[in-house]
């Protein structure tokens, strides 16, 4: 089962262990920055958005790979967004800057983030395509940079 915003499907079993949200009714997810007088713009990039922790071993292990996918795929579109989990959100800042995380970290608060997106356990990951739907939820480590190539050959 995967889940997401306050809607449940029912989606087959991916055979790359991750859920591949294309065939299947989904929420748009609104990436955008507000400008003076209301004008939004749209953000027309690949949203990476990795739950994590500090405290969560496998998260922490997972930094060199997000750090190379950063690397490789941000001038062609890929956007990372770090959000932190409410459990250790005091050591987060000094922790970023200290493993030098390049993209945007968020601390989830009252784990709303979290309760909202339906994640189950860290690190979880989840794409947003450039027109803002969400593409795939709770990817495998394993198929994380064949997804964002994907997406980032997309029109």
């Amino acid at each position: 089962m995967c889940a997401y915003g306050s809607r449940r499907a029912r989606i087959p079993q991916p055979t790359h262990r991750h859920c591949d949200l294309r065939r299947h009714s989904r929420p748009s997810v609104k990436i955008a920055a507000r400008v003076p007088h209301g004008t939004v713009i749209s953000c027309a990039k690949v949203v990476l958005v990795d739950f994590w922790g500090t405290w969560c071993g496998p998260c922490v292990a997972e930094l060199p790979r997000l750090k190379r996918l950063h690397e490789r795929y941000a001038e062609k579109g890929l956007v990372i967004v770090g959000v932190h989990t409410t459990r250790g959100a005091d050591e987060v800042g000094e922790f970023v800057e200290k493993e030098e995380i390049p993209w945007t970290v968020g601390v989830d608060v009252e784990q709303k983030t979290t309760e909202g997106w339906h994640i189950p356990d860290y690190p979880s990951y989840s794409l947003v395509d450039r027109s803002g739907k969400l593409r795939f939820a709770r990817i495998y480590r394993g198929d994380l940079e064949r997804a964002v190539k994907e997406l980032l050959g997309e029109e």
